[in-house]
């Protein structure tokens, strides 16, 4: 299942930002984690549908959050030791 895998995509970038040791290499992992996250709660929206069709009732936000866990984390840190991620 593609959620599985986005998942495991974004445990993997935050293991690569937590042992990133340059500010280039931290938030480059990072933004790919939060790129990670964006499939993820896609991911978990799709299947909210999927299930709607059944008459299953399913938590998004508790999904959203046991699948997203750290990424918030690893967001303060980053702010708090090198200041916010620019936006264009």
């Amino acid at each position: 299942m593609r959620l599985e895998e986005h998942t495991k995509l974004l445990a993997r970038r935050l293991r690569d930002y937590w042992a990133a040791e340059t500010r280039v290499d931290c938030t480059l992992s990072l933004i790919e984690a939060e790129f990670a996250a964006e499939l993820v709660r896609a991911g978990v929206y799709e299947l909210n549908l999927r299930l709607l069709t059944h008459s299953v009732k399913h938590d998004l936000d508790a999904e959203l959050k046991r699948r997203t866990d750290g990424l918030d984390r690893a967001r303060l840190d980053h702010e708090t030791r090198f200041g916010p991620i620019p936006q264009a």
